[in-house]
């Protein structure tokens, strides 16, 4: 995006809304054609299969290699546990915290989030940014995400750092009134207070419809893949294009046999002959002196094997992901695999940050919404967000870690090392009442014991005064 024209936005120079949406909608649709062919790479749509050759009679094999698809379908995997979200428990007392936890948890059930945020990382992924929407509905505030991101932009303030501006251009189906219908781009500008709702006519922008959102910031949020807001694929698009191209030509060439050239000395045939012999690989001639043989190509497959070896490992170098079928077989150490997923580590970090970044933001939104209503009083500062990975957990080695580092840290810390426990407060308070049900004092059963058996054994020769009678009174038994 032009930072100038960002800088305009900012210090609020426009005049009106019209040409502020004009400009913000060219810019995108600049960036939305990279946005769109990334996107269409992803799902399979790759130049190889669109390759004509001039000649139509030669094989023209398209293979296309899915490294769009592996290269973003491993990221979102490997980040695609479940964002633990925590609450500072020290902050608030034991029933105020548990209403709270159980309220936010509910909310992201409701609200679908695990699947929403392994949407969100892919989107990121694949296009530079994905966006968030939150919106006011009958069963309270829920959150969504537009399908195509390069439909979206969010202006933020130099200032605060937070939202300043939403814009989310789109086209739909209106009905005409002769019948029939057509389509419409409309646009909805997001401010800290509503929605504006814009047709496009002509080459204006008309307001149809203005409305509150009920929230007290901007309801939108982008959520970049980094700060240059690129695709995991898109330095080594050129390399996956060489790769394809290498692969298709070296299969046409084998399924035409174009390794060898047919060489046909004294004799002349036509299209037809020659059409026959192509077909059926034999070839009749009448005349006794005239000659057929091949000429034969030689091609160094141990070179060509190492070409396509070496761009297949700068692509996922470059595209700093794993190629797993590169990982040998057998039982490989937890630490063995931290170290192959480094440079994949490494890049999720800086999705990590940016997405937790809009996590606060979201649930800054949606405390300050839920604080309008009774016993949902939340400061989003008190939250925290932890990212779990998908990778092979060594139990054993934790738990011996863990036995090791007692009296060492606080249990609290020991236990948030261990990948096996999601909340270390809930896991001490499990403990403490495990210990409870079933750690008994010794001492205190003692006493009470040597106190029964002194009630019990009468020393002092006294009669109990209610002793059984024998049915005849002043005979006792």
């Amino acid at each position: 995006m032009d930072t100038d024209l960002l800088q305009f936005i900012q210090e609020g120079k426009y005049a009106n809304d019209n040409d502020m949406l004009n400009d913000i909608k060219q810019q995108l649709d600049v960036r939305a054609v990279k946005m769109k062919d990334m996107y269409s790479r992803y799902k399979g749509e790759v130049p190889i299969l669109l390759r004509t050759l001039p000649n139509p009679n030669k094989v023209n094999n398209k293979l296309a290699d899915d490294f769009y698809g592996t290269i973003i379908d491993d990221k979102v995997g490997y980040m695609g546990n479940s964002i633990r979200l925590n609450l500072d428990q020290s902050k608030y007392d034991e029933d105020t915290y548990k209403n709270l936890m159980d309220f936010i948890n509910d909310w992201n059930r409701e609200n679908q989030l695990d699947d929403l945020n392994a949407t969100t990382t892919k989107l990121s992924a694949i296009c530079g940014y994905s966006t968030r929407i939150l919106f006011n509905a009958t069963e309270g505030a829920r959150v969504r995400n537009p399908q195509y991101p390069w439909e979206t932009y969010v202006v933020y303030s130099d200032d605060t750092g937070e939202p300043l501006y939403g814009f989310w251009f789109y086209d739909k189906y209106i009905a005409l009134e002769g019948g029939g219908k057509t389509k419409r781009d409309f646009c909805e500008l997001y401010t800290n207070k509503e929605i504006k709702i814009y047709k496009k006519v002509s080459s204006a922008w008309e307001l149809e419809e203005e409305k509150l959102h009920m929230f007290s910031f901007v309801p939108m949020i982008i959520i970049p893949n980094n700060d240059e807001y690129m695709g995991d694929f898109e330095k080594v698009i050129t390399l996956i294009e060489a790769y394809d191209r290498a692969i298709s030509d070296g299969s046409s060439e084998f399924e035409q046999l174009r390794l060898a050239y047919a060489v046909l000395k004294g004799a002349n045939l036509d299209e037809a002959q020659m059409e026959q012999m192509r077909q059926t690989g034999i070839m009749c001639l009448n005349d006794p002196t005239a000659d057929f043989g091949f000429v034969s190509k030689t091609i160094d497959m141990a070179s060509v094997k190492v070409l396509l070896d070496e761009v297949r490992k700068n692509i996922f170098q470059f595209a700093k992901s794993v190629d797993f079928a590169d990982v040998p077989t057998g039982q490989i150490p937890v630490i063995g695999w931290k170290i192959k997923l480094m440079q994949m580590e490494n890049k999720c970090k800086i999705f990590e940050r940016k997405f937790q970044a809009a996590l606060r933001y979201q649930y800054k939104v949606l405390a300050d919404y839920w604080g309008k209503f009774p016993g949902l009083v939340l400061d989003y500062k008190d939250l925290s967000f932890k990212f779990v990975r998908n990778i092979p957990n060594d139990i054993q080695g934790e738990s011996q870690a863990l036995a090791m580092m007692k009296g060492l840290v606080s249990d609290k810390t020991a236990l948030g090392q261990m990948s096996f426990i999601d909340s270390p407060d809930e896991e001490i308070k499990q403990i403490e009442l495990e210990q409870g049900a079933y750690n008994v004092d010794l001492d205190e059963v003692a006493d009470e014991r040597i106190q029964t058996d002194g009630q019990d054994n009468n020393t002092d020769g006294e009669v109990d005064s209610e002793s059984v009678q024998n049915g005849v009174e002043g005979n006792p038994v």
